[in-house]
Protein backbone atom coordinates (compact mmCIF):
# COMPACT_ATOMS: atom_id res chain seq x y z
CA UNK A 1 0.00 0.00 0.00
CA UNK A 2 1.28 3.30 -0.96
CA UNK A 3 1.19 6.02 1.77
CA UNK A 4 1.81 9.71 1.85
CA UNK A 5 4.96 8.68 4.15
CA UNK A 6 6.42 6.60 1.74
CA UNK A 7 6.72 8.46 -0.91
CA UNK A 8 8.10 11.58 1.58
CA UNK A 9 10.55 8.90 2.73
CA UNK A 10 11.72 8.20 -0.62
CA UNK A 11 12.01 11.93 -1.41
CA UNK A 12 14.14 12.36 1.80
CA UNK A 13 16.58 9.30 0.44
CA UNK A 14 16.62 10.69 -2.89
CA UNK A 15 17.74 14.22 -1.28
CA UNK A 16 20.06 13.33 0.69
CA UNK A 17 21.90 11.01 -1.84
CA UNK A 18 21.75 14.42 -4.81
CA UNK A 19 24.97 15.85 -4.05
CA UNK A 20 25.40 19.95 -4.64
CA UNK A 21 21.86 19.99 -6.63
CA UNK A 22 19.79 22.36 -6.68
CA UNK A 23 15.93 22.51 -4.84
CA UNK A 24 14.13 22.63 -8.07
CA UNK A 25 16.12 20.00 -9.62
CA UNK A 26 16.22 17.51 -7.00
CA UNK A 27 12.37 17.82 -7.00
CA UNK A 28 12.39 17.44 -10.45
CA UNK A 29 14.20 14.70 -10.67
CA UNK A 30 12.47 12.18 -8.13
CA UNK A 31 9.05 13.44 -9.88
CA UNK A 32 10.78 12.16 -12.93
CA UNK A 33 11.94 8.90 -11.18
CA UNK A 34 8.51 8.09 -10.20
CA UNK A 35 7.16 8.76 -13.89
CA UNK A 36 9.38 5.91 -15.24
CA UNK A 37 9.00 3.48 -12.51
CA UNK A 38 5.28 4.38 -12.26
CA UNK A 39 4.28 1.92 -14.87
CA UNK A 40 6.41 -1.22 -13.91
CA UNK A 41 7.27 -0.83 -10.40
CA UNK A 42 4.10 0.91 -9.03
CA UNK A 43 1.40 -0.41 -11.29
CA UNK A 44 0.22 2.83 -11.85
CA UNK A 45 -0.87 3.94 -8.46
CA UNK A 46 0.65 7.75 -9.54
CA UNK A 47 -0.62 10.51 -11.06
CA UNK A 48 1.11 13.74 -12.36
CA UNK A 49 0.47 17.35 -12.27
CA UNK A 50 3.73 19.17 -12.52
CA UNK A 51 5.18 18.11 -9.73
CA UNK A 52 2.76 17.07 -7.56
CA UNK A 53 1.66 13.79 -7.24
CA UNK A 54 -1.48 12.29 -6.82
CA UNK A 55 -2.36 8.79 -5.38
CA UNK A 56 -4.78 7.06 -3.84
CA UNK A 57 -4.57 6.13 0.23
CA UNK A 58 -5.72 2.81 2.05
CA UNK A 59 -9.22 4.27 1.87
CA UNK A 60 -9.30 4.96 -1.87
CA UNK A 61 -9.33 8.66 -1.24
CA UNK A 62 -7.16 10.78 -3.77
CA UNK A 63 -4.29 12.11 -2.18
CA UNK A 64 -1.95 14.86 -3.53
CA UNK A 65 1.29 15.77 -2.44
CA UNK A 66 2.62 18.98 -3.24
CA UNK A 67 5.97 20.86 -4.51
CA UNK A 68 5.55 22.71 -1.56
CA UNK A 69 5.77 19.40 0.92
CA UNK A 70 8.37 18.38 -1.15
CA UNK A 71 10.27 22.35 -0.86
CA UNK A 72 9.96 21.81 3.10
CA UNK A 73 11.65 18.78 3.26
CA UNK A 74 14.34 19.46 0.92
CA UNK A 75 15.25 22.59 3.06
CA UNK A 76 15.81 20.41 6.22
CA UNK A 77 17.58 17.41 5.02
CA UNK A 78 20.28 20.70 3.52
CA UNK A 79 20.08 21.85 7.09
CA UNK A 80 20.68 17.98 8.33
CA UNK A 81 23.75 17.97 5.60
CA UNK A 82 25.08 21.42 6.93
CA UNK A 83 25.33 20.60 10.32
CA UNK A 84 26.87 17.14 9.89
CA UNK A 85 29.65 18.63 7.42
CA UNK A 86 29.94 22.00 10.09
CA UNK A 87 30.09 19.46 12.72
CA UNK A 88 32.67 17.17 11.17
CA UNK A 89 35.21 20.34 10.29
CA UNK A 90 34.70 21.26 13.90
CA UNK A 91 35.61 17.72 15.23
CA UNK A 92 38.34 17.78 12.80
CA UNK A 93 39.82 21.27 13.95
CA UNK A 94 39.08 20.35 17.55
CA UNK A 95 41.15 17.28 17.55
Amino acid sequence: MITERNILTLFSIHTFLSYNVSKKETIKSFTHFLRNANKDTFNNAFQFRGCNIIYHNKKREIKEISWYSFSRIYDDIVKIKEYRTNNNTYNKIAA
